[in-house]
């Protein structure tokens, strides 16, 4: 209940403070330097800039525009640079209704005198935040709604309620950010489309990692995180790309889909020693699905529940996966048809390598190889749903005899089952048939996936919907409020 009271008056007192006017600054700026560690700042008060007049003004007073030889253009931006900015009781910069070039690089924003943001970009286009440090905020260290083509790189954050937040925003690339110790979680999107969220280090995030909702063709890549309930959380986002990041220590799900997720593609992460599921696909309501999800050559170990788990799911392609060793099943698909489970190594799963639940429909699991799961009992598989198929698995323990050397077991091997019987007719005799022929995406025996030095994020494609050209402190409540829901949601989960 205090956590709970604590973040509702968080929330009205940030929407009465967006209500008033900020007042800008003209005491002496630094001249714009690179990044160093023993950065030296000038004392400076909140900074608030509305629109490009406005902007144009404060620049030559402040001499941003370095005496009038940068015009706010793409190729001489304005630089917002060298201050120390301590606040208390508003946000420390809010830029908004801008399309100017800008950089706003090595400040020092410091909420501890209870400052509700530190970085606020509102309705802008064309701005560059790298380098600063943004620490202790009461909301969050850097807030992004409805803006469009923004870099936010290299920062430090710390200590906030939400380590980067976004809403109904496109075209941003936020990379190589540390970010830390966030109440709720380290990034937050919410609508956020057409986006790279990429080279990202977060730790000790209370909730996500990194959480995204409602949002389509965003790209996350190449992240790590570590320590928290989710590594990567999605809430009814469809057509985005999880690749090459390294999950661990989640305390729930390292890698979490929920809800309507629809043609998402989970390819080459790394997920490790998590409490739950090392990736949990969960469409919740009756008669909703999950739809043409992909988890491809992911290597998910140590997982204190399912490595893999899909409850109501459709159509769902789950290839090339290494996964080591579960307290329950290596893969687990619960009220999920018309999926594909193929060339898949399954070790040491204390349960089953594959459970089929009853309500389980019309899937093919072949060409996988099973190797020690459920010691216990007598078959490395279950299957009690209707009309699924094993066919040209390895199963180890299971390799003889083959009389006609045509590299099938001669006996089927049977799946542990009720009330049908089922087997695999045409058992593998060895694992090799598949490395060296059939599957693409193995990666080599006892290691796990590598990130490969030649493969790049996707670049960001240009979206066609248009952004609304203003924000209310209404529609700011409600965003805060979706934060504030999304947190409840998950603590009674």
């Amino acid at each position: 209940m205090k956590s709970s009271s604590f973040l509702l008056i968080l929330l009205l007192a940030t929407t009465m403070v967006m209500m008033q006017p900020l007042v800008g600054s003209t005491t002496q700026p630094a001249e714009p330097i690179s990044p160093t560690s023993t950065q030296s700042y000038s004392t400076h008060a909140a900074i608030s800039i509305n629109g490009n007049a406005d902007f144009a003004s404060q620049a030559t007073a402040n001499d941003w525009d370095a005496a009038g030889t940068r015009d706010g253009s793409a190729a001489l931006p304005f630089v917002i640079a060298g201050y120390n900015i301590t606040v208390s009781d508003t946000i420390s910069v809010i830029i908004r209704n801008t399309n100017l070039h800008f950089e706003f690089v090595n400040n020092l924003l410091d909420g501890r005198s209870g400052s509700i943001v530190g970085l606020q970009l509102q309705n802008v286009t064309n701005g560059d935040a790298h380098d600063n440090i943004i620490r202790n905020f009461d909301n969050s260290a850097i807030f992004i709604p409805n803006s469009k083509n923004l870099e936010i790189a290299n920062n430090t954050v710390s200590n906030s309620t939400q380590g980067i937040i976004s809403s109904i925003s496109l075209q941003l690339n936020v990379t190589k950010n540390t970010i830390s110790d966030s109440l709720i979680n380290g990034i937050d999107l919410f609508a956020t489309n057409h986006s790279l969220i990429t080279y990202n280090t977060i730790t000790n995030s209370s909730q996500s990692g990194i959480d995204l909702t409602q949002s389509i063709n965003t790209t996350l890549s190449y992240n790590q995180i570590s320590k928290q309930q989710y590594g990567i959380y999605l809430n009814t986002a469809d057509s985005n790309l999880l690749a090459f990041n390294q999950v661990s220590m989640s305390t729930k799900v390292g890698i979490n889909i929920l809800f309507q997720s629809n043609k998402n593609t989970i390819l080459n992460n790394t997920v490790t020693n998590t409490q739950g599921q090392g990736i949990s696909i969960h469409a919740f309501a009756t008669n909703t699905y999950a739809q043409a999800n992909q988890i491809l050559n992911n290597s998910v170990s140590s997982s204190i529940s399912d490595n893999i788990q899909i409850y109501n799911g459709r159509n769902t392609i789950i290839q090339g996966n290494y996964l080591y060793t579960s307290t329950n099943d290596g893969i687990l698909l619960s009220a999920t048809s018309n999926s594909t489970v193929t060339a898949n190594k399954i070790i040491n799963s204390d349960d089953f390598g594959v459970d089929l639940d009853y309500a389980s429909a019309n899937n093919s699991i072949y060409r996988n190889i099973f190797v020690g799961n459920n010691q216990n009992g007598f078959a490395q598989a279950t299957d009690t749903g209707t009309a699924n198929s094993f066919q040209y698995n390895y199963w180890n323990g299971w390799t003889a005899p083959d009389r006609n050397h045509d590299g099938i077991v001669d006996k089927p091997y049977q799946i542990s089952t009720s009330p049908v019987n089922q087997s695999d007719p045409y058992p593998l005799v060895s694992r090799s048939q598949m490395n060296a022929v059939y599957n693409p995406y193995f990666p080599p025996e006892n290691t796990t996936a590598t990130t490969p030095t030649n493969i790049a994020p996707p670049k960001i494609s240009t979206p066609s919907p248009r952004l609304p050209v203003s924000i209310t402190p209404l529609f700011l409540t409600f965003v805060m409020l979706v934060s504030y829901r999304k947190y409840m949601t998950k603590l009674h989960h």
